[in-house]
């Protein structure tokens, strides 16, 4: 059984993880020094990666946001959704385009497309969430589901074993959780994540949903947004679980569920509607 520190200089030393550009460093150095941010220097920086900035604005301007606006630029669109929606979506971008370029790994009893879905759906079930509560900055919430799993991304390029061995008990009913520690030595797909936030200097704010979306009472900041990510997470792991045809009995701690003044009837109808959201949606973002 591999263990804590033998993982992790197993993912160090694969060939599969990618070493991010230097254009790209400077985007996110750039990005995670909000107080001191000037607009034109983000956009600038962005649209000197075309296909980054290409990307990024179509899904802007596809069905997903709809926005009662076109986004015509970069600067724009900082503008009107803000440096961290913008930044945690040029994450998603950039992770999956770094590692669906991976030469080695991908496991193969694992499907990455369809565990697409259940980032997807924890997505909007974080928008259905954010729209119940009045949360206005509803993007950023959608943003983060679409990284809270980056751990995943890298498990799947450098793990590819360790991950097939992990799906193949998760369909047999075994939580994910509770499979991942079993295999990885204690680790999770979260504890990686953070890692690879960490060493791509993710900022603080993303690397914190990444790690503790699954245990939002370890945080000391924010706590919101982790009890919302929490609840999301669940709801798209439900979802998930149906794909896949399996049933985990995940149970949901009710004191995320009243700390947010939502009751189970709120997380039965999101999860009803979920799957539609899904349909619509996954046509942008599932590459």
């Amino acid at each position: 059984m591999l263990t804590k520190e033998t993982l992790y200089q197993l993912v160090e030393t694969s060939n599969a993880l990618p070493k991010l550009p230097l254009n790209i460093q400077n985007i996110f150095k750039l990005l995670n020094t909000p107080a001191q941010i000037y607009i034109d220097d983000v956009a600038k920086l962005v649209e000197e990666d075309q296909e980054l900035s290409k990307l990024l604005l179509r899904h802007l301007n596809s069905n997903v946001f709809l926005l009662y606006r076109n986004i015509s630029d970069i600067k724009e669109a900082v503008t009107f959704l803000g440096i961290e929606s913008v930044r945690n979506l040029l994450i998603f971008f950039i992770a999956q385009k770094f590692f669906q370029a991976a030469d080695t790994g991908k496991a193969a009893v694992f499907n990455m497309r369809q565990y697409w879905k259940h980032v997807l759906a924890t997505s909007i079930a974080a928008d259905m969430i954010c729209s119940r509560l009045g949360i206005e900055d509803r993007y950023r919430m959608f943003s983060y589901g679409l990284n809270h799993d980056i751990g995943i991304l890298v498990m799947n390029a450098c793990l590819p074993k360790e991950l097939d061995e992990i799906t193949s008990k998760v369909k047999s009913g075994v939580p994910q959780i509770v499979a991942e520690k079993a295999v990885l030595g204690g680790v999770t797909h979260s504890h990686i994540g953070a890692w690879i936030c960490q060493r791509w200097n993710f900022s603080p704010e993303i690397t914190r949903v990444v790690e503790l979306h699954h245990t939002p009472y370890f945080g000391t900041e924010d706590l919101k947004t982790l009890e919302i990510m929490y609840l999301a997470d669940l709801i798209g792991t439900q979802y998930y679980e149906r794909l896949l045809n399996v049933n985990s009995s995940m149970q949901i701690n009710h004191k995320v569920l009243g700390s947010l003044g939502l009751t189970l009837e709120d997380q039965k109808e999101i999860g009803i509607a979920l799957p539609n959201e899904v349909a619509r949606i996954a046509k942008y973002f599932i590459l």
